[in-house]
């Protein structure tokens, strides 16, 4: 903005009386007008993404803390994806199936359960809960 004055009161006292002036004005206020809603627009977009950061951060503290404390209360944590397969190399739940060294990783959950009943269940709860 003091830009802006100091500009148009420049150009006042070099072309006093002439049509030229106006436009010289009116250039001036249009480019304040520019530089102001972009700089606007900026903030609005740095703003915005300082608070995705910080609630991604959020979430991902709240879920590794989670995480530790399921792994203190509980002998194996297994986290499944979309499709409720094991995600990851779990190398404590394949000791607690006795598959020592065996990646588990990618194979559905249901098919180390005993019986056709347990998975029937479980696919029936999962199904219930994604739909």
């Amino acid at each position: 903005v003091l830009v802006f004055i100091a500009t148009v009161s420049a150009y006042a006292k070099a072309f006093e009386g002439q049509t030229e002036l106006r436009f010289l004005i009116l250039y001036q206020i249009w480019n304040c007008g520019v530089i102001l809603s972009v700089s606007v627009s900026k903030a609005r977009s740095v703003r915005e993404q300082v608070r995705v950061d910080v609630e991604t951060k959020d979430l991902r503290d709240e879920s590794s803390g989670l995480s530790n404390l399921l792994d203190l209360v509980c002998d194996v944590v297994v986290v499944l994806d979309e499709d409720l397969r094991i995600k990851g190399n779990n190398s404590r739940f394949s000791a607690m199936v006795m598959l020592h060294g065996r990646s588990v990783e990618g194979v559905r959950l249901q098919d180390y359960m005993p019986s056709e009943e347990d998975k029937e269940a479980f696919e029936r709860c999962t199904s219930l809960q994604s739909g």
